[in-house]
């Protein structure tokens, strides 16, 4: 599950930044059941019944952080913009550079606060009668990676009064095999269970408008329905695999622990209904899972592990 990694070339100063919502079809099937009660999947029956079906266009806009080169007296200067509710570190990399100082073109890195725009630098020619120019690539990735983590104890992301096994945790890997999902919690639940905050944050990203899963990794893993939490420690929360059009939150919330903010599913990358749980950090443009520990009966911490119920009676 990595997060967002845009490259962008800047030839000559100029820049030039479009923000795309990409478009992706997919199948709605609507049929009846035996008991004559109306069933919509992104999959269809398994016997000859009628179905239904329409081709849903979905639209997932993400927000970006953008480099703008703004045209002062005599120079250039160059702002970044982070359209995110979230930290977002920033790298940015110089080549080819021509009649500017070096000490101001060199790589750097620089942390975005959440909804910002800042100035980075300021460029003006070493010879002012001649023209000058650079090649600047950037990359960014969520989280502030000065921030540390917490001992924080986390509660369990379903109802009080229930119970969920796991079914994936550390040091199991059928699927979670890279830094990113080292640590991940996957719980069996039907769809349609509802998943709760396991701590105060903030939403900076949803996606909800996937139906389809499956076990193909490449097909299917971007199809995950997700909810993206920043804490104030800087790690992040995320929740995926959930229901279609089942989310409660939107960007920019703040949520607080235990609050209502979806329902599980099995789309995306998923062999079967569950909620896959993972908390992660930056760790200097690279994300990391960490590992975390819930809270138990009698306020016990929990170490999850693979084929476990844990309840939560907290």
């Amino acid at each position: 599950m990595n997060y967002s990694t845009n490259i962008t070339k800047l030839v000559l100063l100029m820049l030039a930044l479009t923000l795309v919502a990409i478009a992706a079809a997919q199948t709605l099937y609507r049929y009846k059941d035996k008991d004559g009660n109306w069933q919509f999947t992104d999959r269809p029956p398994n016997d000859a019944r009628k179905v239904e079906t329409e081709q849903l266009a979905t639209r997932n806009y993400e927000p970006q952080v953008i480099l703008e080169q703004i045209k002062i007296d005599g120079g250039t200067r160059l702002t970044a913009t982070n359209e995110w509710h979230c930290p977002m570190e920033v790298f940015v990399d110089f080549e080819q550079v021509s009649n500017l100082d070096r000490e101001l073109t060199k790589d750097f890195t620089v942390v975005l606060d959440p909804d910002s725009t800042i100035t980075l630098r300021d460029y003006f020619p070493i010879e002012i009668s001649e023209a000058y120019s650079y090649e600047m690539e950037y990359r960014y990735i969520a989280g502030d990676p000065t921030k540390t983590p917490d001992n924080y104890v986390y509660s369990l992301p379903f109802a009080k009064g229930s119970e969920y096994e796991v079914t994936q945790a550390y040091p199991s890997s059928v699927t979670h095999t890279d830094s990113t999902s080292k640590y991940a919690i996957d719980f069996a639940m039907p769809e349609g269970t509802p998943v709760y905050s396991v701590r105060e944050g903030t939403v900076y990203a949803t996606a909800y408008e996937n139906y389809a899963g499956g076990t193909d990794r490449e097909r299917d893993l971007p199809k995950a329905n997700v909810v993206r939490i920043v804490h104030d420690d800087g790690t992040i929360a995320v929740y995926a695999h959930l229901l279609w059009n089942a989310i409660r939150v939107k960007p920019g919330q703040r949520v607080r622990r235990g609050q209502y903010i979806a329902d599980s599913g099995n789309t995306g990358f998923s062999s079967g209904p569950h909620l896959h749980f993972a908390l992660l950090a930056n760790k200097g443009m690279k994300i990391e899972s960490l590992p975390i520990i819930f809270d138990g009966p009698g306020t016990k911490p929990v170490v999850p592990q693979t084929g476990e119920t844990l309840y939560n009676i907290e």
